[in-house]
């Protein structure tokens, strides 16, 4: 059984970590894209040392520069995936209790 206060507090925390949520989801999404923005910028570095586009990408690809972005794109991407099992793990629970307080007053009107 799901009691009261642990809905209120699942509503809690949805209603609480709204902005934060919602900006993890923005740092996962400009993460995806700075990567790009990386990427090209390594790639152009090469390209203007001489190096054919295959070698520059390859070497664009092994910049520290470019590492450093892959990784804070997984750590942008963690944090968003974990947001979001926790909301659905609060949206779970509010679900449930609202089931079980559904059949709860039907069994009270059917006996």
């Amino acid at each position: 059984m799901i009691k009261d206060d642990e809905v209120q507090i699942a509503l809690d925390y949805l209603q609480n970590n709204a902005t934060d949520d919602a900006q993890a989801k923005a740092n996962r999404e400009h993460m995806s894209d700075y990567v790009k923005v990386v990427l090209a910028e390594q790639t152009q570095k090469f390209l203007d040392a001489g190096l054919s586009f295959s070698a520059a990408d390859c070497k664009a690809k092994t910049s520290q520069e470019y590492k450093t972005a892959l990784a804070n794109k997984k750590t942008a991407i963690e944090e968003d995936v974990r947001r979001y099992f926790m909301r659905q793990a609060c949206e779970a629970r509010i679900e449930a209790w609202r089931t079980f307080s559904s059949n709860q007053r039907s069994i009270g009107k059917l006996q």
